[in-house]
Parts: structure tokens; C-alpha cells; sequence
């Protein structure tokens, strides 16, 4: 069995989140046009009112830890966004953004990335760990459980 990869969770520099910002508003929008059908006007306002709404001061944002992975040499391989809150007495994070660069994956990257953030929300306190993955990704979904993650609701639709 291979060694695990190494990586590293660095927070965003206001170059790297400038830049992440417009990419993860699009990233956002195309799998709300893919899921929902939204016009790509409608998806990309969708998309950029949920993720600036979320981070209003942007990754000054309290509770909000926006992350660059790098591997063990330093090389940039992705990013992650892990929000903190409280839930009626229980700490939670949780996972808006994971995301391994195409030439990374299918290397760990992704696993080693999910432990790290997992790591990280322990030692902010959390109790419970969440996320959110589209019904189409199967390959994130199967990462998700190998993990130890459940599905704890599900959204269905039917277009009409």
C-alpha cells in the first residue's frame, strides 16, 4: 500500500482568495445549472449571493477558514472552506469546498485534504463534521463514506 500523501492547510492569501472567489462563484453556478436547470444568468447571481452572503467580510469572515492545500513540496494542489458554528449547543463544521486540482486527483490528495479538515474542525471544537455533495459526483460521494460520513437528508426534484 502506498504512503499517504502529505499536505498542508494554509490560509488563503487576498491574492489566492481574489482569484478563488470568481472560480468558486462559477464552480458554484455550473452545478446549479446542472442540478437545477437555472439559466446561467440566474445561477451565477444564485451562486454569488450564497457565497458572499456566507462570507461578508470575505476570509477575514469570523468563523469562515479558507484554505489553500499545498503537498509536502509546497506545490499548490487545491483548496477547502471549513465554516464553524454553533447549533443549539452542539459545535459543528462544516464543508462548503473541497476541491483537488484534475492533475492531483485520484493521488489521495482528497482523502489526506478530508482528514486534515476533519483534524482542523476537532481542534476548533467541533463535535459533528458536515457536508453538502451534488447527487452527480459519486466519485466525492464515495470518498465521503469510505470516511465515515452518512447521508443524513435528502432533496429531491422533478422537473415539471
Amino acid at each position: 500500500m502506498a504512503k499517504p500523501p502529505v499536505i498542508h492547510l494554509l490560509p488563503m492569501t487576498p491574492s489566492y482568495y481574489a482569484n478563488w472567489l470568481d472560480h468558486a462563484i462559477q464552480s458554484f453556478a455550473d452545478d446549479k445549472q446542472r442540478t437545477h436547470g437555472y439559466a446561467p444568468d440566474q445561477a451565477r447571481k444564485l451562486a454569488n449571493d450564497s457565497i458572499t452572503g456566507l462570507l461578508p467580510d470575505g476570509p477575514e469572515t469570523k468563523d469562515q477558514h479558507l484554505y489553500m492545500v499545498q503537498e509536502e513540496t509546497g506545490t499548490p494542489i487545491g483548496h477547502a472552506w471549513l465554516a464553524m458554528k454553533d447549533d443549539y449547543g452542539l459545535r459543528r463544521g462544516f464543508i462548503y469546498e473541497i476541491e483537488i486540482l484534475d492533475n492531483f486527483q485520484g493521488n489521495g490528495f482528497g482523502r489526506a485534504t478530508m482528514q486534515a479538515l476533519e483534524e482542523t474542525a476537532r481542534a476548533l471544537g467541533a463535535e459533528a463534521l458536515g457536508l453538502h455533495v451534488f447527487s452527480f459526483n459519486q466519485p466525492a460521494q464515495n470518498l465521503y463514506r469510505s470516511l465515515g460520513f452518512d447521508v443524513t437528508g435528502l432533496s429531491m426534484e422533478k422537473a415539471l
